[in-house]
């Protein structure tokens, strides 16, 4: 489905030192040092596709909830961050997410010896703050185990960078 996407999608002669031309799963996972994962979602109508991508390969996932249903779970845990104080119970909506989001990642041992997470949300995912979620099973949020960055595209990766180090986080 995302090679489809990429294949579709024009490009325009500033997309490659903009980090917009098309990029394979296969480069993107080229570009990535061992402790580094990428982890992209597509969310269509009824399922949302999730992607990880890593030095050695790619592995895919299907979640079965629609963009609707997905950005509702969002837009909830948005307001119970807003209203959250210090001390209280973390949301068990944040723990459902986690294991909703990266569970069967994780299930596949796709985050071992990962200690730096690129993630590229689409869709409604783009408002979900990934470092809030809860892993029930570890009693932490994803930021206490990888460090987060943010990425608008796959593509971005190609974009420029001097050195697995020189990463913008978000």
């Amino acid at each position: 489905t995302y090679e489809e996407q990429v294949a579709h999608r024009a490009t325009a002669p500033g997309d490659r030192l903009l980090g917009l031309a098309p990029m394979s799963l296969n480069e993107a996972g080229a570009s990535l040092t061992s402790a580094e994962a990428l982890v992209t979602f597509l969310a269509g109508p009824e399922r949302l596709d999730l992607f990880v991508v890593r030095t050695d390969g790619v592995i895919h996932r299907s979640v079965p909830i629609g963009a609707r249903a997905l950005a509702e779970r969002v837009r909830v845990a948005r307001v119970l961050l807003g209203g959250a104080t210090m001390g209280a119970p973390v949301p068990a909506l944040l723990g459902e997410l986690h294991q909703l989001l990266l569970g069967p990642a994780i299930d596949a041992g796709s985050f071992e010896g990962v200690s730096r997470l690129l993630v590229v949300p689409h869709g409604p995912l783009g408002a979900l703050p990934f470092a809030a979620l809860w892993n029930r099973k570890t009693g932490r949020f994803l930021v206490e185990d990888q460090v987060l960055s943010y990425l608008p595209a796959v593509a971005a990766l190609a974009g420029g960078r001097g050195g697995a180090g020189e990463r913008l986080t978000g």
